[in-house]
């Protein structure tokens, strides 16, 4: 691809990120809007067909979704538990989901349902009138999820057929999404030790065996280097290779 058109792709990932109304969030981390009129004008569907058109003439992709909602978009499952929701662009949604992680005891649960019980329940969680605080991080999972992804399903569902619209494109995507991270998040920035968690899912072994035990002893090891980089006691940086 010569200089003018690899610029040419380039400007028009940037203007499909900022100019046509269909996400919003921090540059290089961005989620889908809740936009109707946009899903009625097939927004989502012209972006998802922009980006595929400069992945397959060798252009750039748009590397700016936040991580857990492009895992979810592959239908993974990352661990939302660890969502850091400092990044949701929405002030309120933000203030709320940091309520529900600020639930320590049966007082804040009880003053939590009382608060914000409609609204969590309306995320999709009906279950919090009646949840223990041993429930509190799958409430805020669930809530995240829904934010981030079920409320704007629609929305990324014609983003995707605008993808597939070449060659199945979104379908590769899918079955390959490890190898499609660094095209579709920013993997420039650094990320945090909630971001780093939440990418990866942890499969132990049945409880007794000796490998439970060593991948018990690894991942407690591996926590301590994580809280030495957060706490930048270490040089390292939680950067990709």
């Amino acid at each position: 691809m010569g200089g003018p058109q690899r610029e040419f792709f380039r400007l028009l990932m940037i203007e499909v990120q900022t100019s046509m109304g269909i996400f919003e969030g921090k540059a290089g981390q961005v989620f889908f809007t809740y936009d109707q009129a946009a899903l009625d004008g097939h927004k989502y569907f012209q972006a998802g067909r922009l980006i595929a058109w400069s992945v397959a003439h060798g252009g750039p992709c748009i590397k700016a979704l936040d991580p857990s909602l492009y895992q979810l978009m592959c239908g993974q499952e990352p661990q939302l538990e660890q969502f850091d929701c400092s990044v949701l662009p929405d002030p309120d949604v933000q203030s709320r989901a940091k309520r529900i992680l600020q639930c320590k005891t049966a007082e804040d649960l009880s003053a939590l349902q009382q608060d914000l019980g409609d609204w969590i329940s309306e995320c999709g969680v009906p279950g919090i009138f009646s949840a223990t605080i041993g429930d509190i991080p799958k409430i805020y999972a669930y809530v995240v999820k829904h934010y981030i992804f079920l409320r704007t399903a629609k929305m990324v569902n014609q983003f995707t057929e605008g993808m597939n619209g070449f060659g199945n494109l979104w379908d590769l995507v899918r079955n390959n999404w490890i190898a499609f991270l660094p095209c579709f998040t920013d993997m420039r920035t650094p990320l945090t030790k909630s971001s780093f968690r939440a990418i990866f899912k942890y499969e132990y072994s049945p409880r007794g065996t000796n490998h439970r035990e060593k991948e018990e002893d690894t991942i407690y090891s591996w926590e301590l280097v994580l809280n030495l980089i957060e706490d930048k006691l270490s040089e390292g940086h939680l950067r990709t290779c």
